[in-house]
């Protein structure tokens, strides 16, 4: 072991602990140096502390060769050898902490303080409810300290034992008795009502006390509590609401069974309270909302607007059932299954209990949800958005790339830029400043400035000056940006990849913008370089932003207009493309979503003209001869939904 001179090695000095700083593994196998350091420090009070330091093991080209794992395997040896000797492991890299025992230690101790918060709140709650209110709301202050003590003399009051109470077949008996009784009564009496003085079943005698205390209690002692209770709906005691059993003996000993004579009337209720919700109709407001497509899916997806055909499928009450027989030894369906049709929903068969005329409202739900979408989409490939995207900030800094490469697509550039200027910095009031860079760096003004009249026209006069040559120095172009305190985000167009390596840049740009949080939203002009249009992506991800591609040849907004012109008669046909870009992509992936939805629910409606109905049959067979009924036998229908 690690020891500081031979002196400690002489007088059996052992080490305490051993701090081993790394950025790399092993050479050996972990699995054998594992071993090897855990049988070396049984019995001694040696702890090796492993402190790992996470350098950027990724370049434009892949992984950097000569390495013999990656950072997660590194991780995962050096975690296992300071634990199998009870040490400690550390992971941080320049920007924070990655992972450490110590912090895990006490965020799992801060968990049990408030899970034991918790606890305790639940336990102090049922105390209070369990506790009387009257006692406490009368007692003063200074009493309510400590809890009443117990008498220590006197002799504890023998409990009574409790009393029997009813079974089944003694509350049967009772019934019996009252049921006589009164049949008895309504015999003698003429008008076969039941007289004044006849007397009243044992089981309906209301207590003499709660009768003295009605004629003694003054008006004035009926307090608000008794009020509230008087005001509760009763329930309605009529015969015809309750259910008539009797109970009798069965062959197995002590074994009770019950036969019902009288079935309350529940198709009334039914009636008058449905238990089936109308479907939702939602409203879209017709005006484009200035945010970015996932902030506006919130508000209006699919879900949100309860149009998850899906979920309205899916209910609790509309499960097709299975059940086990033990004579066939196995899971027979119900019997009139076939009433209502049975559809897959995720791996589970369900019944269709959608109505066709339901279908029918949904599919114009989701038709006039489906134009509001592609109206969106259309307006979001219109004017500068097709380039630009939306600029949803207010105040902005374009970083234009004028290098050598943009020499094929310099004026269709222009006047994009041209476009975003008067469309959207203009008419959205959103302060902007640009800054051209290729091989050097130019800012059209020192920082960000008003959309007035005067600013715009200067700005168009200086895009017009834009001359493609030099190389990309971005990272350079990107530091220039961030000079600006005011700036809240920074578009970045361009359409290769920098100079410099694409992992500098974005190490660069992660320790400036680890404070200020300004956002980069990526924009690949007309770049088919993959290696780009993936650092592209990886910056925006990095900073929150926004990744938006452009390139020549986009038909999107043809297709846009061919479905608005010709409906959704065909859900499968046209088909949109497959956009790349953050904004476009979540829509078209929400309307192919609801343009399934609407197929699927057309699908459903022609269920039911091909599911045979019950009453269909009994139509069919009143044309034939009647055959005659048998009396002994007795329909059954087992629900199976």
């Amino acid at each position: 072991m690690a020891l500081e001179n031979e002196e400690d090695r002489k007088k059996n000095s052992a080490v305490d602990g051993i701090y081993l700083f790394t950025s790399g593994i092993p050479d050996q196998d972990p699995d054998v140096i594992c071993s090897y350091m855990e049988e070396l420090t049984a019995g001694q009070p040696t702890k090796i502390h492993t402190v790992l330091f996470n350098v950027d093991d990724y370049d434009a080209n892949g992984a950097i060769p000569g390495r013999y794992a990656n950072i997660t395997q590194t991780a995962e040896c050096l975690r296992t050898l300071a634990h199998v000797t009870n040490g400690r492991f550390h992971w941080f890299r320049e920007t924070g902490i990655i992972e450490s025992d110590d912090i895990k230690a006490i965020l799992s101790e801060m968990d049990k303080a408030v899970n034991y918060s918790q606890k305790c709140a639940i336990l102090v709650d049922s105390v209070k409810k369990k506790a009387p209110r009257e006692d406490y709301e009368s007692r003063p202050p200074s009493e309510m300290k400590m809890l009443p003590m117990r008498p220590s003399s006197g002799k504890k009051k023998p409990t009574p034992a409790p009393a029997p109470k009813h079974t089944e077949l003694s509350f049967a008996r009772l019934q019996i008795l009252e049921n006589k009784e009164t049949e008895e009564i309504l015999q003698k009496s003429p008008n076969g009502r039941r007289p004044t003085s006849a007397k009243r079943p044992t089981s309906a005698k209301r207590p003499t006390s709660a009768v003295k205390d009605s004629f003694l209690a003054p008006p004035d002692s009926i307090t608000k509590e008794g009020q509230e209770k008087d005001k509760k709906p009763k329930r309605p005691s009529s015969a015809k609401n309750k259910a008539s059993k009797q109970v009798f003996y069965t062959e197995h000993r002590n074994e009770v069974g019950t036969v019902f004579k009288q079935y309350p009337d529940i198709l009334q209720k039914s009636k008058k309270t449905s238990p089936r919700k109308p479907l939702h109709h939602p409203v879209i407001p017709d005006k484009e909302e200035l945010i970015t497509t996932k902030e506006w899916l919130k508000r209006y997806n699919l879900v949100k607007l309860r149009l998850d055909l899906t979920k309205l499928v899916s209910g609790p009450d509309c499960t097709h059932m299975k059940k086990h027989i033990s004579t066939l030894h196995k899971s027979v369906s119900a019997k009139y299954c076939t009433i209502f049709p049975s559809v897959n929903v995720k791996g589970a068969v369900k019944h269709l209990q959608l109505q066709p005329r339901e279908l029918q409202d949904y599919e114009n739900q989701m038709e006039l949800v489906l134009t509001r979408y592609l109206r969106r989409l259309q307006w979001l490939l219109g004017a500068s958005r097709r380039t630009f995207g939306t600029v949803v900030e207010k105040q902005v800094i374009i970083l234009v790339d004028t290098s050598g490469s943009m020499v094929t697509h310099m004026d269709e550039l222009k006047r994009e830029m041209v476009a975003l200027i008067w469309d959207q910095f203009k008419r959205e009031k959103i302060s902007f400043n640009l800054i051209r860079f290729s091989g050097d760096i130019e800012p059209w003004r020192p920082q960000v400035v008003e959309p007035t009249e005067e600013n715009c026209h200067d700005a168009v006069r200086w895009v017009s000056t834009f001359v493609p040559a030099g190389n990309t120095c971005t990272l350079e172009a990107l530091s220039r940006a961030f000079q600006d305190k005011n700036v809240s985000a920074i578009y970045l167009l361009t359409d290769g990849k920098p100079d410099s390596s694409c992992a500098r840049v974005l190490r660069e740009v992660a320790n400036m913008n680890t404070i200020r949080g300004v956002k980069i939203h990526a924009i690949s002009f007309n770049c088919q370089d993959e290696t780009a249009n993936t650092f592209l992506r990886q910056l925006a991800a990095m900073c929150r932003g926004r990744y938006h591609r452009c390139f020549a040849g986009m038909d999107g907004d043809l297709m846009v207009h061919k479905l608005l012109d010709e409906g959704f008669k065909d859900c499968s046909y046209p088909t949109l493309p497959q956009f790349e870009s953050d904004d476009l992509r979540l829509l078209v992936n929400e309307i192919e979503q609801a343009r399934h939805f609407l197929s699927q629910s057309r699908s459903f409606r022609k269920l039911f003209a091909a599911t045979s109905k019950p009453h269909d049959k009994n139509k069919s067979s009143d044309f034939s001869t009647p055959s005659k009924p048998d009396s002994n036998k007795t329909s059954v229908s087992v629900g199976g939904s």
